[in-house]
């Protein structure tokens, strides 16, 4: 199975920045920043069956959000979920039989600060053989 990591996804017209690479090993992605306002940071991984995503900022400011599937890494997919602005906390699973899951496919989870002010944010993902 092949996995990627997206460490970083600076938004707000800069650029893009993406850090990771393939490895056949099944392991959680996650990634912890301090976002300047407007900056998003994302992990990306492939699932087959399942997956639960989380989310947390020290501070209110920050939207998270779900998307996928997306048949390519890279490509975030369309928005499954997403929080108001003002979230410090956020999780959700999708799991094929509960019927949550929308198919095989790259998922995304991502926090983006949409305060005035700097804010510590973690995101985090498992699929498949992360969690039961």
């Amino acid at each position: 199975m092949r996995k990627l990591v997206t460490g970083a996804i600076v938004t707000a017209g800069v650029a893009t920045v993406l850090f990771g690479g393939a490895t056949a090993a099944l392991a959680e992605q996650n990634v912890s920043k301090t976002l300047v306002p407007g900056e998003r940071i994302c992990v990306q991984q492939y699932a087959s069956d399942k997956y639960r995503t989380t989310g947390t900022a020290r501070f209110p400011g920050v939207r998270f959000a779900v998307r996928g599937p997306s048949p390519s890494f890279g490509d975030l997919g369309p928005l499954l979920s997403s929080t108001d602005d003002n979230s410090t906390f956020y999780q959700t699973e999708g799991r094929s039989s509960g019927g949550t899951f929308q198919g095989p496919g790259f998922y995304a989870v991502c926090a983006k600060n949409n305060g005035t002010t700097n804010v510590f944010a973690s995101v985090r993902i498992q699929t498949d053989g992360d969690f039961r």
